[in-house]
């Protein structure tokens, strides 16, 4: 099982491609909320869902829904829900129901066939990868060239929509031909997992609320000759202590990255403590020093809230200290602390974590 996180509502994947939700309506003007667990008929042999990512927005309230995509294993993107910014590339602002888009919004003149590999939501945007089939041309000797595929993440909406008017489907040039093992949104910027374990970020810096920390994680100073408007274009994060990532996860104001050794580091807002550190401001990676005794491997972040699972299923919180408070709210301890219960069998290990604002979700597995 795979679970993906709204502000109030639970998305399930299922080993089968099947996917359930349940909770608040995407369209809380139009759709009744759904009380129980209930199959998405649309949706089948689906790989990866995602959604608007869970945290606060500002301009003191909350949208009349959010925004949905899903990618099936033959590489269908299906969009849904609220389009404020016209980001799930459908003619209405309002989606009911899943449709698939179709190949022609992304394809390019006499381009071979494409799938869609990745997707990522944010508060008014899509970025997605696509693997294309190059056209195989004939050799001065009339044999077939081989078959060769390329890479390309585009995007579509606006970053922050109080700074810049919406952007038309555009291709990241700088992110050409790379292999990506996940992209995933922040409310205001997006960040894509190379599979060496590079992270590249790009969007807005701050988010229409103001940041105290450089969400894209580039330091204090961003190079001024890169922007585009007021979009950030796509860069690696540079810092050596980093290493490889293994996993990336985003609220709508803060980043939280995973290592391959175990590590991990956030960046971004600290409202509420919710980077689990005291610095102020954090511009860029910074590590969770008070997690160096533990290996993790997953973490999750929503509104001021944190939290990460160890390789031995321990699991820890943080944040929840301003704002709208949330499910770490209410501790006596600005950092990490262990979540402790008794009532998960000694054989079972904490393998993922999921957080919206007031539920989580912990998935564990069965020791072989």
């Amino acid at each position: 099982v795979q679970i993906t996180c709204a502000d109030a509502a639970t998305f399930a994947l299922m080993e089968s491609g099947e996917v359930w939700f349940w909770g608040q309506s995407w369209l809380r003007h139009l759709l009744p909320d759904t009380d129980e667990p209930t199959r998405i008929t649309e949706l089948s042999d689906v790989v990866s869902v995602v959604c608007t990512p869970p945290g606060y927005f500002h301009g003191r309230g909350h949208r009349p829904g959010i925004g949905c995509a899903a990618v099936t294993r033959s590489g269908g993107l299906y969009t849904w829900g609220f389009s404020h910014a016209g980001h799930l590339l459908h003619s209405e602002r309002d989606t009911l129901q899943p449709r698939r888009l179709q190949p022609w919004a992304w394809q390019q003149g006499d381009a071979g066939a494409s799938r869609v590999l990745h997707a990522a939501m944010g508060l008014d945007y899509m970025a997605f990868c696509v693997e294309r089939e190059v056209p195989q041309e004939r050799t001065p000797e009339g044999a077939l060239s081989a078959p060769k595929k390329t890479t390309a993440v585009y995007s579509v909406g606006t970053f922050c929509a109080t700074a810049m008017r919406p952007h038309e489907l555009t291709e990241w040039p700088e992110l050409a031909d790379i292999g990506f093992r996940q992209l995933v949104g922040g409310g205001f910027h997006c960040c894509a997992l190379t599979t060496r374990g590079d992270l590249y970020t790009w969007g807005h810096m701050s988010g229409q609320d103001g940041s105290n920390g450089n969400l894209l994680g580039h330091g204090h100073e961003e190079a001024s000759q890169r922007r585009r408007g007021n979009t950030m274009p796509p860069a690696r994060i540079e810092l050596d202590a980093l290493g490889p990532v293994a996993e990336v996860a985003c609220s709508s104001y803060s980043t939280i990255a995973v290592t391959i050794d175990g590590r991990v580091f956030t960046w971004g807002d600290n409202d509420g403590c919710a980077l689990g550190h005291d610095t102020l401001p954090c511009h860029s990676p910074k590590w969770l020093e008070s997690l160096r005794w533990h290996r993790v491997a997953h973490g999750a972040a929503a509104y001021t809230n944190g939290a990460v699972a160890t390789d031995e299923g321990r699991v820890f919180v943080w944040g929840g200290n301003c704002w709208e408070g949330g499910i770490a709210e209410g501790r006596d301890d600005d950092g990490p602390t262990e979540v402790k219960w008794g009532g998960v069998p000694g054989c079972y290990r904490c393998s993922s974590v999921a957080l919206a604002h007031c539920h989580g979700f912990l998935i564990f597995r069965k020791d072989p």
